[in-house]
């Protein structure tokens, strides 16, 4: 569940926004690309961390430690010398992307509670919740649109922004190896990863 809901988190709610901006026909084709891409890449540093953690005897093993463990392990030892500055360079970039993340959710949450309680007088935060709830359940309900009337394809800058959204709406990095490390058997995450964060 914790990789479902990274993968289907507050991104989501940029979703609809990302299709506008790059147009429908690219934007579904990319979008299954980058899907399968964000899978392989996850497989691929499960699988990685897997084996260090087989040839470092560990049980476990977070993002620095992979990154600090393969340099560290290159046959170059001047490679190998750098490890612990690439543990801190991995370390530095986790911690710009998952903060990074955490504003621009927190930016999508408060604009779209604006735009939902502009003009209603004050309310409890349930009643706000409530208000919510219902004006996604009726737009889904009633006002549902069709593909008439969506732009099939932008520019090429369009696309391009379109990626950084869809990226950001898609991608589960900040707790793949974590979900891999407290499974029971994590030779079975390839399945959950599949299972749970499908290509679209």
């Amino acid at each position: 569940m914790n990789l479902a809901k990274g993968a289907l988190g507050g991104g989501v709610l940029a979703g609809h926004v990302a299709y506008m901006t790059g147009g429908l026909y690219p934007s579904m084709c990319l979008n299954v690309i980058y899907g399968f891409f964000m899978c392989y890449s996850f497989y691929t540093l499960a699988m990685c961390g897997q084996r260090l953690c087989r040839r470092c005897h560990v049980a476990s093993m977070t993002y620095p430690d992979i990154a600090e463990a393969s340099c560290a392990l290159f046959p170059n030892p001047k490679i190998a010398r750098c490890s612990f500055c690439f543990r801190l360079y991995v370390d530095l970039i986790t911690c710009l992307d998952l903060f990074g993340a955490c504003a621009a959710y927190q930016l999508m949450v408060a604009k779209t509670i604006k735009q939902l309680v502009e003009g209603l007088p004050r309310s409890s935060i349930e009643g706000q919740n409530a208000l919510c709830l219902a004006t996604a359940v009726h737009y889904a309900i009633k006002n549902n649109p069709g593909f008439t009337g969506m732009v099939p394809a932008h520019n090429f800058e369009a696309v391009i922004k379109y990626t950084g959204m869809a990226v950001f709406s898609m991608s589960t990095a900040g707790v793949a190896i974590p979900v891999e490390n407290n499974m029971k058997d994590p030779k079975k995450f390839p399945f959950v990863m599949f299972l749970v964060v499908p290509p679209p």
